[in-house]
């Protein structure tokens, strides 16, 4: 339990674990510990990492480039199968946002959205001011709320507003690749957030110029746009 007076690293030194370790064991978003906290302290380097829906251990370290068996002796778990949401941890291991992101092709995207193609990528009559423009992305119609989901894993280089798209998030994911998405209605990341593929990072809404809710989606390959409908899976 934290104590006045505490810091995280007197209680590093304290315990001989790495300040790392203490941070992403314990889920901290910041070095600054409020008194009366209670802490996990691990006897060994590694992390605190979350199940997802339908990992198995086999996932974890593989993504992570740890050993299975290890990972099993330290949690002890007798097989490769764990609940979506059960903490584990992860002797040995990095943050991903710490290591190099995969290389990602143009094959490997996922759709951000759950919803119907209302306009799609290339030139059309513009639905607010009537003129023929070309139109970057696709717009996914679905209802104000939903789910706005990294189409792949990357980093958030941009959050915030965008004159005509609204509340906005821009990802550079690798091999020059980088995403957008447009016309939110609430953000849940940050600026320098790393994010994998599927992680929820926004919610659609009708910011900026739109007819309706709607989310609009663009990828761009060194800078330059490209049909998203072409990169997905």
């Amino acid at each position: 339990v934290v104590q006045s007076g505490d810091n995280i690293w007197s209680i590093s030194r304290r315990f001989k674990i790495d300040v790392p370790t203490i941070i992403h064991t314990n889920l901290l978003s910041s070095n600054k510990l409020r008194v009366g906290t209670a802490l996990k302290i691990p006897n060994q380097k590694g992390i605190l990492h979350k199940v997802k829906k339908g990992q198995t251990l086999w996932d974890i370290a593989r993504a992570y480039h740890i050993s299975l068996k290890k990972m099993q002796e330290v949690n002890g778990l007798s097989t490769s199968l764990v609940r979506a949401g059960e903490a584990i941890f992860l002797p040995d291991a990095k943050p991903l946002k710490a290591q190099l992101l995969p290389t990602w092709g143009s094959s490997g995207f996922i759709m951000p959205c759950a919803g119907r193609i209302s306009s799609r990528y290339g030139w059309r009559i513009h639905p607010i001011f009537g003129n023929t423009a070309f139109h970057k992305g696709v717009d996914i119609s679905a209802p104000y709320g939903s789910t706005v989901k990294s189409a792949a894993p990357g980093r958030v280089i941009f959050c915030g507003w965008k004159s005509g798209y609204g509340w906005t998030v821009n990802i550079s994911h690798s091999s020059g690749y980088e995403t957008q998405y447009a016309h939110l209605s609430k953000i849940n990341v940050e600026k320098g957030d790393y994010v994998e593929q599927g992680q929820r990072i926004a919610a659609v809404g009708n910011s900026g110029w739109t007819t309706g809710p709607h989310l609009d989606f663009e990828i761009r390959k060194n800078k330059s746009v490209i049909n998203p409908l072409s990169c997905l899976q």
